[in-house]
């Protein structure tokens, strides 16, 4: 009778995890636990800082964007899909002509040619949008150069005495803006509007 019963059976979930815990000072379990929590944190601020960041937020002129870009007037177009071409003259800090009228849906192929000896810009967008451009563009150096690299598709960069070209599908109803966004040339009124319905 000296023998243990098979049953129940010895508490080897006890025995188990007595044998799994490493002997570590209660301190030490503390202080990994905070640098972990320190470490979670120290990416989670990188990764919060890098994603709201102005560059991030919005780089018109600086390196191509990764992933797909969304607006909320419209998609860059398609060549194969045209619904028909506008042809746009920038002269005497002015846009002619300064309205253009597009259906849902419509892709547009801009001719824009640049007769004023100045370079220009043209950009299509909705309010907020132009605001920051214009704002970008203020804050530039070498505006030439950074035109030259840019990388949004609702924008080119005409120099003087040139022709660019700008396909644009208006898959959203509304209102919105074409301008140019060089220092002083909006506010000189060089801007122009475009409605779809």
């Amino acid at each position: 009778m000296g023998r243990r019963p098979l049953w129940p059976p010895i508490n080897l979930q006890k025995e188990v995890w007595e044998h799994r815990v490493p002997d570590f000072p209660q301190d030490s379990i503390m202080l990994h636990s905070l640098f972990r929590l320190c470490g979670t944190v120290l990416v989670s601020a990188v990764m919060v800082a890098a994603y709201l960041s102005p560059a991030a937020a919005h780089s018109y002129c600086g390196a191509p964007r990764s992933g797909p870009q969304v607006y909320l007037f419209g998609e860059p177009g398609d060549f194969a899909l045209l619904t028909r071409t506008v042809r746009i003259t920038m002269r005497d800090m002015r846009f002619s002509p300064d309205h253009v009228a597009v259906k849902q849906g419509e892709s547009i192929r801009f001719i824009v040619t640049n007769l004023d000896d100045a370079d220009h810009d043209f950009t299509l967008g909705d309010e907020m949008t132009q605001q920051e451009h214009r704002k970008e563009m203020a804050e530039m150096t070498d505006i030439a150069a950074a035109h030259a690299n840019h990388s949004d598709a609702h924008a080119i960069f005409v120099p003087a005495g040139k022709t660019r070209v700008l396909i644009w599908t208006f898959s959203v109803p509304g209102s919105f803006e074409f301008d140019c966004n060089m220092p002083g040339h909006y506010e000189a009124g060089m801007r122009g509007d475009v409605s779809v319905r």
